[in-house]
């Protein structure tokens, strides 16, 4: 049986090229993972928060403010 080869696509920040690297299976795997971990959390978190981007407007340019209650706070 022939031993199956990992490789992974790596940024070389030296050349300011990217360069196919071969690494042990357990790097292929870890990196795989990470990299599906930092996806999920990414969608997950542009899915469930607002964006302080998404905030401006209104007058000047300003953000938005939020008031609790019906009442409208004072001075504001």
């Amino acid at each position: 049986m022939t031993e199956k080869n990992y490789f992974l696509n790596i940024y070389n920040t030296m050349t300011g090229e990217f360069e196919l690297v071969q690494v042990t299976k357990e790097v292929f795997q870890t990196y795989r993972r990470t990299k599906w971990h930092i996806e999920d959390s990414t969608e997950r978190f542009y899915k469930h928060e607002t964006q302080m981007s998404s905030l401006i407007g209104g007058e000047n340019d300003g953000y938005e403010r939020f008031h609790s209650g019906s009442a409208p706070a004072e001075g504001l």
